[in-house]
């Protein structure tokens, strides 16, 4: 085991060093085959903290060796997207770049190597592999990624998610599937970062779900998003387009009010980089049936003739049912309770009125028509 020189302050207590992955890998070229370095870098704030946590670099050209190259100071920048570079001394004179540790040159092999971070756990934090790689922690690689050709480094590709930045979710552990070849792009501890944030985008707009009744409750589903985490999501509830003063939260208690309006949620994704917002489709609030034409009594109100009643118009939500009574002198006729009907004996002076109920999933009204008096 080799323990590195850093450029930095010793830590005084552990923080993290979890939230780190290898970004690049150089492993030299022909006209300078020991110019080698690797890139370590952060995809959360204050993961600097490497001391005591260790490198290794496998070479299974023939036989499978590793060299673990163990952190002796942690480095002084923590903030997310924060890179180490590891860098042999051909390297450096190669790059003309300030290395914060220096790695063993010949330490990387061309064909068939692999590099793991943080080796002294029980399983290393993450592994890349290339050329026909079948060593030690080959399976945390999975498959190998291609050698690169003379001059070009592997890089981890940031597309997933938030194509801008490093994230948990651009490594597969699949090696042939986080890197690619890229130009070489040393990056020490003290370079500026590169990455920026990528704001929300919503990608599944927010939905409704609940009976759109008044008095019951509707939810509102945030609806898939992509960008930098952390997100918070803020809601809304509109009515009719407006939004309803004070109903913040993800659910919302129908008021009578709504009936026959449309209520939609509007979804506010927030993270560093920005804001977005995603608003569902509407949900038409059901309303109960509504006459706006009362019933009608047609036919020769005549003992043995046929009445018939109409059913009236009427507005609310769809479908609407329909049911009938008839009625003699204010009082129900029993079984009399069709669309006609038949004046009997005992009707003989007497009014007769029907009564049409019409129903629905939001309620039911009832309208009587006017009296007709039968001779």
């Amino acid at each position: 085991m080799m323990a590195i020189a850093l450029l930095g302050v010793p830590a005084t207590a552990q923080a993290s060093f979890h939230f780190i992955k290898v970004r690049e890998v150089y492993v030299g070229d022909v006209a300078h085959p020991d110019s080698e370095y690797v890139v370590l870098q952060m995809y959360a704030a204050g993961q600097n903290f490497v001391q005591n946590h260790k490198l290794t670099e496998y070479d299974c050209t023939t036989s499978c060796t590793a060299v673990d190259t163990t952190f002796a100071a942690s480095v002084p920048n923590g903030q997310n997207q924060r890179t180490i570079l590891l860098a042999s001394s051909e390297a450096v004179t190669q790059f003309s770049i300030t290395a914060d540790a220096v790695l063993p040159s010949g330490s990387l092999e061309l064909a068939n190597g692999a590099v793991c971070w943080a080796t002294e756990q029980p399983t290393p934090l993450d592994c890349v592999s290339w050329g026909n790689y079948a060593g030690t922690n080959a399976a945390l690689a999975g498959t190998p990624v291609d050698q690169p050709t003379d001059g070009k480094a592997l890089q981890r590709t940031i597309a997933p998610n938030c194509a801008t930045m490093l994230e948990a979710a651009d490594d597969t552990n699949d090696s042939a599937t986080d890197f690619a070849e890229a130009s070489p792009t040393p990056r020490n501890n003290a370079s500026p970062i590169t990455e920026t944030l990528c704001p929300p985008h919503n990608t599944t707009a927010p939905s409704i779900s609940g009976t759109p009744l008044a008095g019951q409750t509707l939810s509102c589903a945030k609806g898939t998003w992509t960008g930098s985490p952390p997100i918070s999501y803020a809601y809304s509830w509109l009515h009719d387009g407006v939004a309803v003063t004070g109903e913040t939260a993800s659910t919302y208690v129908v008021r009578s009010a709504d009936r026959g309006h449309a209520i939609k949620c509007r979804v506010t994704a927030s993270n560093a980089g920005g804001q977005s917002t995603a608003t569902s489709t509407a949900v038409v609030i059901k309303s109960p049936p509504r006459n706006t034409s009362p019933p009608e009594i047609t036919g020769t109100p005549k003992v043995g003739k046929t009445l018939s009643c109409s059913r009236g118009t009427w507005t609310g939500s769809l479908p609407i049912t329909y049911t009938r009574q008839w009625l003699r002198d204010g009082a129900p006729i029993a079984g009399a309770t069709g669309a006609s009907y038949v004046a009997k004996p005992a009707d003989a002076g007497k009014f007769i009125r029907c009564r049409v109920t019409a129903h629905n999933a939001a309620g039911q009204s009832s309208k009587t028509s006017a009296a007709v008096k039968v001779t």
